[in-house]
């Protein structure tokens, strides 16, 4: 098992199916074989980065804005940010708010990733490293479904 990295943040979804053991060695063993070592700081949120990809970011004491500028930047340093989105989200009414097409759910993530991973730049300069994961669960209905990881380019 690698050791932790603090200057490594990760953002993740509080669905219970990413926080299995098997789901978290999956997610960790993606990561580590592109060359990302193990998050130090971690915020897990319902929809993940989903509130970032708004129009309106909210940015008050307990968002999720506030809680990467100011646990993982200003305390941990972190300069390396792994931000995830899964399909089948909850908060986005799960793969029923695309009429069942998988396909459509993914691109829908990506997109938010993309955007996401745009003002993650801009808003905080000190972040060197963005890192956009797809993560896909294919069977809705397992309570420990195995994961499909995708590295999302920035840009199209």
């Amino acid at each position: 098992m690698g050791k932790f990295h603090s200057h490594i943040g990760k953002v993740i979804c509080v669905d219970e199916r990413l926080n299995t053991e098997k789901a978290q060695v999956q997610l960790r063993d993606f990561l580590e074989t592109r060359g990302i070592g193990r998050a130090g700081a971690l915020a897990s949120r319902a929809g993940s980065v989903l509130e970032l990809a708004q129009d309106e970011v909210p940015k008050g004491d307990f968002s999720l804005y506030q809680g990467i500028k100011g646990a993982m930047i200003d305390l941990h340093h972190v300069t390396t940010l792994v931000i995830t989105m899964h399909t089948d989200c909850g908060r986005q009414g799960g793969r029923a708010a695309f009429n069942g097409d998988a396909e459509a759910d993914k691109e829908a993530q990506r997109v938010y990733l993309r955007r996401v991973a745009k003002r993650l730049h801009e808003w905080f300069p000190s972040v060197t490293h963005v890192v956009p994961v797809l993560i896909h669960i294919a069977d809705t209905n397992a309570a420990e479904p195995d994961l499909e990881f995708e590295l999302v380019k920035e840009t199209v």
